[in-house]
């Protein structure tokens, strides 16, 4: 068997895009043409291909001028193009990152699919990969969180997303965050664990008051006929709206302001 030696060089790669860039600038060998607002840039084929997966797709497909070799950066044909690489590359490691990406371009389809996929693996997300799932959208999250079916999750878990979310996005404005709390099925969680959560975004009067209808405390001045669930409920609103905006622990029943608030929304004392 022949013996060889293998040589390693750690200028060759940036003299190979050197040459490239050369030539570009000397207009030799270009065999393709990109198009953006009415202007031509001539390049190398070889090179789009192997620098980006999405420009390999779209010189090698439809877009590509028969005859012409000229490539459109922009448009309907681009834009449909880079909906179908997208809907097609989805999985869990790409949804939270193509979402954001469909979100900026205005890619509706692609961004409904990838939505659609962020909620299907919302329980691999949240265990694996959640920091993506921070630096999701607030439209695609809004989205995700009003999905019927996210399987494997419970709903407390999604309330805890997002307040990080707010957390790590913050500070919104308050009809931003009303929007995103309000998309959450307070209804689904008991109130013991609700009371554990406390962020200030939790204690707005929107929030507040699908907390109490999520308990079933009246708001019409009505008796309901369970007393003693009604207090308990009473009590876990007023300790959810004092904590979301003390400092630190509250005790429930010594803040009268957030008792007369249960109270006018139409609960018993407790």
């Amino acid at each position: 068997m022949d013996s060889y030696s293998v040589l390693y060089s750690s200028c060759h790669r940036t003299g190979l895009l050197s040459g490239f860039q050369r030539l570009r600038t000397e207009g030799k060998m270009c065999d393709v043409v990109l198009e953006a607002g009415g202007v031509s840039f001539p390049c190398h084929r070889a090179l789009l291909a192997s620098s980006s997966e999405l420009a390999q797709r779209v010189i090698l497909h439809d877009l590509c001028r028969p005859g012409s070799g000229q490539v459109p950066a922009s448009g309907d044909g681009c834009g449909d193009m880079c909906e179908r690489f997208i809907i097609d590359g989805l999985s869990v490691e790409s949804c939270c990152c193509y979402a954001n990406l469909a979100e900026r371009h205005t890619l509706s389809n692609a961004l409904e699919a990838a939505n659609q996929t962020i909620a299907m693996e919302m329980g691999t997300l949240l265990q694996e990969s959640k920091d993506k799932l921070l630096e999701l959208n607030i439209q695609s999250l809004m989205s995700v969180l009003e999905f019927d079916e996210i399987p494997g999750v419970k709903e407390l878990e999604l309330i805890q997303l997002a307040l990080d979310w707010l957390d790590e996005n913050g500070p919104l404005p308050l009809l931003k965050s009303n929007l995103l709390l309000s998309r959450l099925r307070f209804g689904l969680v008991c109130s013991s664990d609700l009371a554990n959560l406390r962020h200030r975004a939790m204690g707005t009067p929107l929030i507040r008051s699908q907390l109490t209808r999520a308990f079933g405390v009246p708001q019409d001045g009505s008796s309901s006929a369970n007393q003693t669930e009604q207090a308990v409920n009473a009590q876990s609103v007023a300790h959810i709206a004092c904590c979301s905006w003390a400092e630190g622990p509250a005790p429930i029943v010594q803040n009268s302001s957030c008792w007369r608030l249960i109270q006018e929304a139409g609960s018993s004392h407790p």
